[in-house]
């Protein structure tokens, strides 16, 4: 797997999901009461490991075609080219449209607005989005279920927080303990070598 993953360029293809956050009970109270939203919309880069989140009340294509509008325009700005990118999520409606007469908002700004590719993996194989799925279980150990929280702000901050962490500081074990930082500047450095190799 891990030398599948070195073929990849760093947001060449990226895993999508949602994280039902009322699965745990030291959240879930909170979450309730304070009337914040109940799931997580991931998208993890498998190349780097990178990983960004946004919260939802609903889990719809509204919600996760607004949240990957706003990720692929700040990646946009970041230099990446979409039409380069692979979105690769489930077949649930939050992703796909169940009428074959239209598309979903997320198939639609994926495809139209970036001109990117949305891939679908085969029906109820979980495994094939194994790297989004490991980031839900990595966030919940070491974030929602350590962590108390006093307010919106407070849990938003947090959040926040463990995704700065998890994208410049924690080594990952599968990426040989590399951080998603370094494993994104090596790459462009490799890209640097080679432009430097062919232009001599």
């Amino acid at each position: 797997m891990g030398q599948i993953r070195k073929g990849y360029t760093p947001f060449q293809k990226l895993q999508v999901d949602v994280k039902y956050l009322t699965d745990m009970p030291e959240l879930a109270l909170f979450l309730r009461w304070n009337k914040l939203p109940l799931y997580q919309i991931t998208a993890r880069d498998y190349r780097t490991g990178a990983q960004f989140i946004g919260f939802s009340y609903e889990k719809t294509s509204t919600s996760t075609g607004l949240f990957i509008d706003y990720l692929c325009h700040n990646l946009q700005i970041s230099g990446i080219n979409h039409e380069k990118t692979e979105f690769q999520t489930d077949n649930e409606s939050e992703f796909v449209s169940k009428s074959p007469k239209r598309k979903s908002l997320f198939d639609d700004i994926v495809t139209d607005k970036y001109k990117a590719t949305h891939k679908r993996i085969p029906p109820e194989r979980p495994i094939y989005n194994s790297d989004v799925e490991s980031a839900h279980r990595l966030i919940e150990d070491e974030l929602y279920c350590v962590e108390s929280y006093t307010s919106e702000r407070d849990f938003m901050i947090k959040a926040f927080s463990y995704q700065v962490f998890l994208n410049r500081f924690r080594g990952n074990r599968n990426r040989e303990n590399k951080t998603p930082l370094a494993i994104r500047t090596e790459c462009k450095k490799q890209v640097g070598m080679m432009h430097s190799i062919f232009n001599q």
